[in-house]
Order: structure tokens, then C-alpha cells, then sequence
């Protein structure tokens, strides 16, 4: 592996975890506007709407274009910050009485 790749690959792996708040309300914008249909497609046309909608970042990272405006929760690690979304997602889908398969 080269150099620069390698140095690319080592910044990402230690990179924080974090969620892209742009990415989910593009995903929930697809759900919603395709709410009925199968879920294949709902994941599939989530998953188009991102790709053509989300903002590229073609400077921080010249190798890997795409997207680099993660957002930290405050007090939260990567790992409990996880797990606490992962919670209220689960909460709100059994409130509603719905499966939910993440895009």
C-alpha cells in the first residue's frame, strides 16, 4: 500500500465516531416520501437521494471524495452514543407499532 494511502486509511480508522446529520435527514426525506412501498426500494431510493442530494468535500481528503462534516455528541462516546440512538430508534418504532430496517 502506498503512502498516501496508507496514511488516508489511518486517519479514517482513528477518526471519532460520529453521525452525519445531513446523511439522516436525507434518508428520513426518502422514508417518508416513499412510505409504503416495499423496503427494498425505500432503502435503494434512500440510498439515490443521498448520493445525489449530499454535499461532497473534494478538499479534506483528495483520495476518498465525500463527506467529512460529522457531528459529535457533546458528553457522549462514540460507542454509548450508539447505543443511546440505536435505544430511541428502537423506543419510537415500538411506540408506533412499525418495523423499521435502517437505510
Amino acid at each position: 500500500m502506498n503512502r498516501l494511502l496508507r496514511a488516508a486509511r489511518d486517519r479514517l480508522l482513528a477518526a471519532p465516531d460520529s453521525v452525519c446529520l445531513e446523511r439522516a435527514e436525507l434518508v428520513t426525506e426518502a422514508y417518508r416520501a416513499h412510505e409504503g412501498e416495499p423496503i427494498a426500494l425505500i432503502r435503494a431510493r434512500a440510498f439515490a437521494h443521498v448520493l445525489e442530494n449530499m454535499t461532497l468535500d473534494l478538499h479534506t481528503n483528495p483520495i476518498f471524495a465525500g463527506t467529512a462534516k460529522p457531528v459529535k455528541h457533546p458528553g457522549l462516546s462514540g460507542q454509548s452514543a450508539r447505543k443511546k440512538q440505536l435505544a430511541k430508534v428502537i423506543s419510537r418504532t415500538a411506540a408506533s407499532g412499525r418495523r423499521r430496517l435502517c437505510a
